[in-house]
């Protein structure tokens, strides 16, 4: 069940995404304001940019989709090993969703590396 979260919104985002077996969501909460994040974790990484970037080129800023899953991976390698992409919403609201590889979120969740 989804407390706080618009559920049509989240939906309507894993649907157009890659598969994927395990997303979390969040309301990330800063100085700045509030808004959705969705977390999606998957085997590789590669394999999920290189189909995203096909499917959901908007999602990417421009560097993203001039080096394709190459750049977005690299940075995976470094610091909290997860990048965030935006999703417009119907409501013109912007939800981010972060992904990262499946491998890793077990890590950090276990060893508290970068959370």
């Amino acid at each position: 069940k989804m407390v706080g979260a618009n559920h049509h919104e989240v939906i309507s985002l894993l649907r157009i995404l890659p598969k994927t077996e395990f997303a979390f969501y969040y309301n990330h909460v800063n100085r700045k304001g509030s808004g959705n994040r969705l977390i999606v974790a998957v085997d590789d990484l590669k394999k999920f940019h290189s189909e995203n970037i096909k499917n959901n080129k908007s999602h990417y800023p421009f560097t993203g989709r001039i080096f394709k899953e190459k750049f977005i991976t690299f940075f995976s390698k470094y610091g909290a090993r997860i990048h965030f992409n935006t999703f417009k919403l119907d409501n013109n609201k912007v939800m981010k969703y972060g992904i990262i590889r499946k491998q890793d979120l077990i890590q950090d969740l276990n060893l508290w590396e970068t959370l």
